[in-house]
């Protein structure tokens, strides 16, 4: 980690859930939340003090057949905290490179770092539809995960540095949830959601 990164933050006494929520009905009131309270703090400084939160832009893959990108970090991805585990989401920090504190910037930030992870249909639509709180571990307690969906059709995604992203592939639902132990926790958070909506929409 570099000591002198400055990342995205917002007081974590603004946020008020824990687990996953849906934003589909207020994506302003997270659009707010960092143009009216973000600023940047020293990402060293901010990895030991709970009382903010480090904004995290995750987004998760779909094809056009139902499935979803899933993906293994190894020990030379940057957070040491996940190596060997499996993620569903890609994503990254907010840097001043991207902009003054602001929802532009985090957009901005959003497209950087897919830029810098994977190969993709850069056209795939993207949308905002969730927020991730989970102070159960070091590494959630100190990062809020905006959760971004996007549709990528019938398109491949190939990882830009394949010794940091392996078992790159789509799976299905089922195999989806059969996996949720291997997970990191935002992405098990995630897919026990998706299985508690495939059985609400089942009853």
């Amino acid at each position: 980690m570099n000591e002198q990164e400055q990342v995205l933050v917002v007081p974590i006494n603004l946020i008020n859930f824990e687990g996953y929520i849906s934003v589909l009905d207020d994506v302003q009131m997270f659009v707010d939340l960092i143009d009216e309270h973000g600023r940047y703090e020293s990402r060293d400084e901010m990895e030991k003090n709970p009382e903010f939160k480090q904004i995290i832009p995750y987004v998760v893959s779909k094809n056009n057949k139902g499935q979803t990108f899933i993906y293994t970090r190894t020990i030379k991805s940057g957070e040491k905290r996940l190596h060997s585990r499996r993620s569903i989401g890609v994503g990254g920090h907010i840097n001043p490179i991207d902009g003054n504190a602001s929802y532009s910037a985090y957009l901005k930030a959003l497209r950087r770092e897919l830029d810098e992870e994977i190969k993709y249909n850069r056209s795939s639509p993207i949308q905002l539809v969730g927020a991730i709180n989970d102070n159960s571990d070091a590494v959630g307690q100190v990062h809020l995960g905006l959760v971004h969906l996007m549709s990528v059709g019938g398109s491949e995604i190939l990882p830009n540095e394949p010794e940091k992203m392996v078992n790159c592939r789509f799976v299905d639902q089922d195999v989806l949830i059969s996996m949720v132990d291997q997970f990191e926790s935002w992405s098990q958070i995630l897919i026990e959601s998706i299985k508690n909506a495939s059985e609400t929409a089942s009853t």
